[in-house]
């Protein structure tokens, strides 16, 4: 190899270098949507099974406080049942102290009944509720994402604490976006 395809090839792999260098620090690094998150404030993901008091505690044990956004921690259940049993196993499950609410998961769906239950029923707990009614669950949602109040400057060690523990899905930064002039939390990032 000449010595001016040597030149042509470091000239090139310095330019590449540098193109990679100012890409990766204006995509990631001076990116506001990577630095835009509320400080003081982490959003941490529980599992479906973790119980109301489990997480509570997880969280005052820090000495921390939290925040509940629009149904969290309700959890509903959707069981699959024939039109002509619906009232009667409507009946049956508001008999539990764990069921809130049920209903036809939507009216144009007959066969399909949302069962709600009260704040912190664990998915396990629903599961019981339903198999003890002779039905089975079809599917199982909880938002179970909380906002969590922390010391400024301290929000990556209470994420690293609170992903250690065995009831948590994830925790993050709370980021924040810009929509129509005002801030708006941001949905948490699984």
């Amino acid at each position: 190899m000449g010595k001016a395809n040597k030149t042509l090839l470091l000239v090139s792999a310095v330019f590449i270098s540098f193109l990679l260098i100012f890409l990766i620090k204006f995509f990631f690094l001076d990116n506001p949507a990577f630095k835009n998150y509320e400080p003081g404030e982490i959003i941490v993901g529980f599992g479906d099974n973790a119980s109301y008091s489990e997480i509570v505690e997880a969280i005052e044990s820090e000495d921390l406080d939290y925040r509940l956004g629009y149904r969290n921690l309700e959890p509903s259940a959707f069981v699959l049942i024939s039109p002509d049993n619906l009232e009667t196993m409507s009946e049956r499950l508001k008999q539990n102290n764990l069921v809130a609410a049920v209903a036809l998961a939507n009216k144009d769906i007959k066969d399909k009944m949302e069962v709600k239950f009260i704040l912190g029923t664990t998915k396990a707990e629903a599961e019981e509720v339903i198999n003890r009614a002779g039905l089975q669950v079809n599917s199982f949602y909880r938002f179970a994402f909380l906002t969590i109040k922390v010391p400024p400057g301290k929000e990556r060690f209470y994420i690293d604490r609170f992903k250690k523990l065995p009831i948590v899905e994830s925790a993050q930064l709370n980021y924040r976006v810009e929509a129509g002039g005002g801030k708006v939390e941001s949905l948490p990032v699984m």
